[in-house]
């Protein structure tokens, strides 16, 4: 699904409303002829959504007074959460919109100005993209970043990276900033979910919820041509998202069968128990041997030289978890009213 974006577009608005409001720094400078002058720029002004959630809008300051920008979680600005969404920003941004004007902040689009905002001709300079997955409980979801944390790998971008309780691939980069989550946790921790909409069936579905997300930054939507919202649709959106996930490596971290373990030679075997107890292994092997061992249990998907926390025996297959257990939206969101979109 598409939660949070960056975009701007064509749309007139008076500038006794919104363009006034958004004048929200002015500094007083002196120029070379000692006479003072003021500058100013538009800092944005943020509007209340649903159940209090928020985004920011600008007006980008030109003469004609008519392009605006629009950044934020747009799917919790118009539901007042994201725990489920669409893949279609067009459709994401076009009813931000029809709202924005509900709220009367002095948006006066044009016939033609709208039937451009509906067909996607709005500039896309941020996008997140993410999937879901559902585990048996938030103590297995936050299992499973404990654990990736030591097994988890990514062509170009190395080995994973905690960051408080998500892990990050690319933290930070100009281009596409990966990351893993355990909702639950998240909204734990940052107070993210209003109290008005915390159904017992709504906290159930987010803290048994992994969230695998995508940010992508102007940088690369130039490089891929995807800057207009019209370039987007729902299958370009999962082909990213499968495309994204089919490069990362989790290794070091598995767990094996008893059947495997039962079928392997009793020396490998043996390290393979040595391993998930936390010893390092290119101390306590000769090296023929480690490399051999390394060599012949990457072939399970185990990987040796990741040294594992002392006693954090691995408990999750982590590659089956992004496999069997995404999850759409419940029959039960539309009853409560908790789609909009």
């Amino acid at each position: 699904m598409i939660d949070y974006i960056k975009c701007n577009l064509e749309c007139d608005h008076s500038s006794t409303g919104i363009g006034s409001n958004f004048i929200a720094k002015v500094s007083l400078a002196k120029l070379a002829d000692n006479t003072d002058t003021t500058y100013g720029f538009y800092t944005g002004l943020e509007v209340k959504g649903k159940h209090n959630s928020k985004i920011r809008i600008r007006t980008l300051g030109d003469k004609a007074n008519n392009r605006i920008e629009i950044e934020g979680n747009l799917a919790k600005f118009l539901q007042g959460h994201n725990l489920f969404g669409i893949n279609d920003p067009v459709k994401l941004i076009s009813l931000t919109i029809e709202q924005l004007i509900v709220d009367n902040l002095g948006l006066k689009p044009t016939k033609t100005q709208l039937e451009d905002i509906n067909n996607g001709f709005v500039k896309i300079t941020k996008i997140d993209i993410n999937r879901n997955f559902h585990l048996p409980s938030k103590t297995e979801a936050d299992k499973w970043i404990v654990e990736a944390k030591y097994g988890m790998t990514m062509s170009y971008y190395g080995h994973v990276k905690q960051y408080n309780s998500t892990l990050y691939f690319g933290k930070g980069e100009k281009t596409k900033e990966l990351k893993f989550y355990a909702k639950g946790s998240e909204i734990i921790d940052n107070k993210s979910l209003a109290e008005s909409i915390q159904t017992p069936q709504l906290l159930e579905y987010a803290n048994k919820m992994l969230r695998f997300e995508v940010r992508l930054n102007s940088k690369w939507l130039r490089e891929k041509e995807l800057s207009y919202a019209r370039n987007w649709n729902e299958e370009l959106v999962e082909s990213l998202l499968d495309e994204s996930l089919s490069r990362i490596i989790l290794t070091g971290n598995m767990r094996l069968s008893d059947k495997i373990i039962l079928d392997l030679k009793p020396t490998l075997a043996a390290t393979y128990y040595k391993w998930v107890e936390g010893y390092c292994l290119k101390d306590c092997l000769k090296p023929n041997t480690y490399s051999k061992h390394r060599r012949e249990l990457l072939e399970h998907s185990i990987d040796i030289s990741i040294v594992l926390p002392k006693f954090k025996k691995p408990t999750l297959d982590l590659a089956k978890v992004l496999t069997d257990n995404v999850i759409d939206i419940p029959e039960w969101a539309y009853k409560q009213e908790l789609v909009a979109l």
